[in-house]
């Protein structure tokens, strides 16, 4: 019986899904002119993920002719929709009990029977067409994300270089995060997070920074996500270190605007994790593709998920480096995966199963020590990233401010 339930509940959220998009195309928008203009002499509007401010409304109904209902079509209502902080419903604590078992279900069971039907429909809807523009464009977001592991001489001496660089970085009006820890699993290391509103925002590390790192390419480590440019990458990459600067990401990451104003100016504490997944052989074409189409919903569903987005590992064509930048708990972590809801289902039916099993083998998280603990609650498997807090004294630097300047 439980599993003829969750065949029938998974199909019924399917031909919801499918009847949605066939009423309701949800609108995708670019980003700027040029991303308007690039989309258009693609032949497809599908570029990134799906919103609008006022100047992309206009500029992208005009030139793809997309009706201006088709571009507020509206989404589904969450509980905490509108309210941000921790709000822990009576739902949340069953769901917290439920998800043990039914996720397992919907991931093994579940994703055998609904991912054929999955791969059917996203042929039917021309999918594949739909992600190489996407792809054509992937890399049109503004902000550029970073983050590295650096083996260190002497920690006294890094966190006073790190914790002065950072505090005058931060000043500046288009850094919104400029921190880094001491790494909790590996000697004399340390963890650092950058984001930077756009390329031209990098603050380039002071020589007495650069003279702490010891490390080599073989130890030290420094990804990069967004639209970096070469200028970007000179200044950066300067020292003995592995740098990954990948055009091709999935995902999303939002732009500091007045249509995104909602998620950057919540004044609560940010959520961000990291991680490195390995995923099934030959099948990263089609976990990326089914992670773009979650994504492209969570982009709307969730206000304050300033970022979702991942890349593949140039060195590792079965692995990936994942970013998740939620700025609330309610409207960003908690809506960015509603149960039930079609996100839900796109991704247990067709990304998670890719994915090979067990822990990942690099996760952190940065956050509060409420916010982290409710997760872990909400899902078990949240343990398994290392938790950096920020009200701890472990911080160097200051905590991140994304609300900056709304």
């Amino acid at each position: 019986p439980t599993r003829e339930l969750v065949c029938w509940f998974g199909l019924a959220m399917l031909l919801a899904d499918t009847l949605a998009l066939v009423l309701h195309p949800p609108p995708v928008a670019p980003r700027s002119r040029e991303v308007a203009v690039a989309a258009v002499a693609h032949g497809s509007g599908m570029v990134g993920p799906r919103s609008y401010g006022p100047y992309d409304k206009l500029s992208y109904d005009k030139q793809s002719g997309r009706s201006s209902r088709a571009a507020v079509a509206p989404t589904m209502l969450l509980p905490w929709e509108g309210k941000s902080g921790l709000d822990v419903r009576p739902y949340d604590k069953l769901l917290n009990k439920a998800a043990p078992v039914v996720v397992p279900l919907l991931v093994g069971y579940g994703s055998k029977v609904f991912k054929p039907l999955y791969s059917l429909a996203d042929k039917v809807r021309n999918r594949k067409a739909d992600t190489e523009a996407r792809q054509a464009t992937s890399n049109a977001y503004k902000p550029c994300v970073i983050f590295s592991s650096r083996t260190i001489k002497d920690e006294a001496a890094y966190k006073s270089a790190f914790a002065e660089y950072a505090e005058g970085a931060m000043v500046r009006e288009g850094v919104r995060a400029c921190f880094s820890f001491m790494d909790r699993d590996k000697e004399m290391t340390a963890v650092q997070f950058a984001w930077y509103d756009s390329a031209s925002d990098l603050v380039p590390e002071p020589p007495a920074l650069k003279e702490c790192y010891c490390g080599t390419v073989a130890t030290d480590y420094t990804q990069t996500w967004g639209k970096w440019n070469a200028d970007f990458k000179a200044a950066l990459q300067t020292d003995m270190c592995k740098y990954s600067f990948v055009e091709e990401v999935r995902g999303f990451l939002k732009e500091p605007t007045e249509a995104n104003a909602k998620g950057f100016a919540t004044g609560e504490p940010p959520m961000i994790w990291i991680s490195k997944r390995d995923i099934l052989p030959g099948r990263m074409e089609a976990a990326g593709s089914s992670f773009q189409c979650g994504t492209d919903r969570m982009y709307t569903a969730a206000p304050a998920a300033l970022g979702i987005c991942e890349f593949t590992d140039p060195v590792d064509e079965n692995a990936t480096w994942s970013l998740r930048v939620f700025n609330d708990y309610n409207t960003g972590f908690k809506a960015h995966f509603p149960v039930p809801s079609p996100i839900l289902f796109r991704m247990v039916f067709n990304v998670i199963p890719e994915w090979v099993p067990g822990p990942f083998p690099l996760g952190f998280s940065f956050s509060s020590q409420d916010y982290i603990t409710e997760a872990v609650k909400s899902n078990g498997g949240n343990a398994a990233y290392t938790p950096y807090i920020f009200e701890s004294d472990a911080l160097i630097g200051p905590k991140p401010d994304f609300g900056k300047g709304f």
